[in-house]
């Protein structure tokens, strides 16, 4: 009599922040908006959201639900490429700091985002998101 294998069970599905993901993102970039100073450029936003988002997303990825582990390692050479600004490989680390101390665990994949600045006001940050979908282990025979 052979013993039988357990039937796959569905990967649980991680964990998702209540907060909004605009919020976690304004919350990721806190250090480096500091380090802008009080009224950054229109430019200067943009690109460090451009940044925040391929770091962050590239830590996604690296996720065993995402299952895209090299992903880190392909942002992390594109922003301290030869081509990159100097300042791309210094944001790309004091986030990457952060990503693993305050948020290791949240799986949503940033899809969109769109920033929107009134004069007088802080900037507005609209972001739209997708979350890993369990996956369903092979069974084996």
């Amino acid at each position: 009599m052979t013993a039988r294998k357990p039937s796959p069970a569905r990967a649980a599905a991680p964990a998702l922040p209540e907060e909004k993901i605009s919020a976690t993102l304004a919350r990721f970039v806190e250090p480096v908006l500091q380090g802008l100073g009080g009224a950054p450029s229109e430019g200067a936003l943009r690109e460090l959201f451009a940044l925040a988002v391929a770091v962050w997303n590239a830590h996604v990825l690296a996720m065993p639900a995402w299952g895209d582990p090299s992903a880190l390692e392909r942002v992390r050479e594109h922003l301290r490429g030869p081509e990159a600004p100097l300042h791309h490989a210094h944001v790309f680390t004091v986030l990457s700091n952060r990503r693993v101390e305050l948020f290791a665990g949240d799986p949503r994949f940033v899809r969109e985002w769109e920033l929107t600045l009134a004069p007088g006001q802080p900037f507005g940050l609209r972001c739209k998101a997708a979350i890993p979908q369990p996956r369903v282990g092979k069974a084996s025979r």
